[in-house]
């Protein structure tokens, strides 16, 4: 096994107060059985991952593009966006014979959130995400929305 994780990684932060991380990663799998007359079944992982976070600080306000004022908010508003898009490839290769491909699929997720501390004891947030696998074997792709609302009470 061969592991480059990450193979890229790059973080920055903005002064418009956006932070930006993104990675790269390549996982190679290789496998030898000689009790099958020497069959290597090999594995490729491959992914590229982007998360943007901002945090809109409560003592400035927000401003949205529709209004001319800010909005005062009692604590910090934290957005961020994510996409990964992931390959994954397994193959089995017999001495003699065509290479025989065993799966092989994308993953494509993206996705939003949204958090936000209410008082010191109520946390809530929103997330929305879009999801699609593609597996290249069967031609079949799966499509998928997420939405999500949740809650954090401290006693």
């Amino acid at each position: 096994t061969t592991n480059w994780a990450p193979l890229l990684g790059w973080q920055a932060s903005f002064k418009n107060g956006i932070r930006a991380d993104v990675n790269s990663a390549v996982t190679k799998t290789s496998n030898l059985d000689e009790r099958q007359g020497g069959v290597v079944r090999a594995r490729t992982t491959t992914s590229h991952d982007v998360r943007l976070t901002k945090t809109f600080l409560a003592s400035k306000g927000i401003r949205f593009t529709w209004s001319k004022r800010r909005i005062k908010l009692p604590n910090d508003l934290n957005l961020n966006l994510t996409m990964l898009i992931a390959r994954d490839r397994s193959q089995t290769e017999r001495p003699g014979f065509e290479v025989l491909t065993d799966t092989d699929s994308q993953r494509l997720n993206v996705g939003s959130g949204t958090s936000y501390n209410f008082t010191p004891s109520i946390t809530g947030g929103f997330d929305l995400a879009f999801r699609q696998t593609k597996d290249y074997k069967t031609n079949v792709i799966q499509r998928g929305i997420t939405i999500a609302v949740n809650a954090q009470f401290r006693f």
